[in-house]
């Protein structure tokens, strides 16, 4: 029976701090920073963990739609200021038993050292990108003894990077359940994390975070999350949440040749300057980098 709880649209895939941005039933809650404190703050970053690990059931399709519901268009779209230009359909749901199984499958350490050696030598890691690597290098004394959350993980690439500039942990989080023999490396299931902060009331647990070629497919539900027109702008709010302030979030992202955004449905969402703006509304944009994912170094402000 399928498990309609399972998918929170969050982490599948990874300005300033005027306003917090934050969404509850497809509806966006502007909290001004002249008349919200940390401990507002603080708590709709708990509202939004809970929000998340218990998705609106018919939200979520299986398999996956081919187009939005026409009630859900308009947002999704922006009204036409974010449009589909073409569709094209990917079924990539992660089956409810290997997700919700408790047993989890190790990284072998060879798997591991083969992709740290890949790192070491500068060639070409996930998506045959090489300029995440350039840039987590440039931030190295940001990076190291620091410990460092990793949003969408296939292969631990990024992770690798992190690792070898010395992060004092590095955290993958995905959907699936696996884990890592080696020290400074821990693997998190999407559900547990929510759960064990919520429970705990832990906010604000890690340094620095990384995502590269995830934040765009949130709330497509092609990877069988909850349908969400603003599924991008939550996970980037959730990893808000996951940071100490002054935190970085290297951020991988397609980007338009022109500046314009534009949405690819189910497959990916495509960023230039308008949706950009959206989703860096509680950031610090500290640098960019043009490739063929654009890199974005983020920071969270002080509060």
């Amino acid at each position: 029976m399928l498990n309609r709880n399972k998918f929170p649209s969050f982490l599948l895939f990874s300005a300033c701090f005027i306003i917090i941005y934050f969404l509850f039933d497809r509806k966006i809650i502007i909290l001004k920073k002249s008349s919200s404190t940390r401990a507002e703050y603080l708590q709709d970053c708990l509202n939004l963990y809970k929000k998340l690990r218990n998705p609106d059931k018919k939200n979520i399709f299986r398999p996956p739609l081919r187009e939005p519901p026409k009630e859900l268009y308009d947002e999704f779209t922006d009204n036409g200021n974010f449009p589909i230009t073409s569709l094209r359909y990917f079924n990539n749901a992660y089956s409810d038993s290997a997700s919700n199984s408790s047993s989890s499958k190790l990284i072998s350490s060879s798997q591991f050292y083969m992709l740290l050696q890949n790192v070491i030598q500068n060639k070409a890691l996930g998506y045959k990108d090489t300029l995440l690597n350039k840039v987590m290098h440039e931030f190295k004394k940001n990076i190291e003894k620091k410990s460092m959350a990793v949003i969408g993980t296939v292969l631990p690439w990024v992770e690798a990077i992190a690792y070898h500039l010395g992060s004092s942990k590095v955290s993958s989080f995905d959907y699936t359940r696996k884990r890592y023999n080696i020290s400074r490396l821990e693997w998190w299931h999407v559900n547990d994390f929510l759960d064990s902060s919520i429970s705990n009331n832990k906010l604000e647990t890690f340094d620095n975070a990384a995502s590269f070629s995830s934040i765009e497919h949130a709330g497509l539900g092609r990877f069988g999350d909850p349908l969400s027109p603003y599924g991008d702008v939550e996970a980037v709010q959730q990893v808000h949440c996951m940071l100490k302030p002054g935190g970085l979030f290297f951020l991988g992202l397609p980007g338009s040749k022109d500046g314009s955004s534009f949405l690819v449905f189910n497959a990916h969402r495509i960023y230039g300057k308008s949706r950009l703006k959206l989703l860096f509304k509680n950031w610090k944009l500290i640098r960019e980098y043009k490739g063929g994912h654009n890199i974005f170094v983020l920071q969270k402000h002080y509060y």
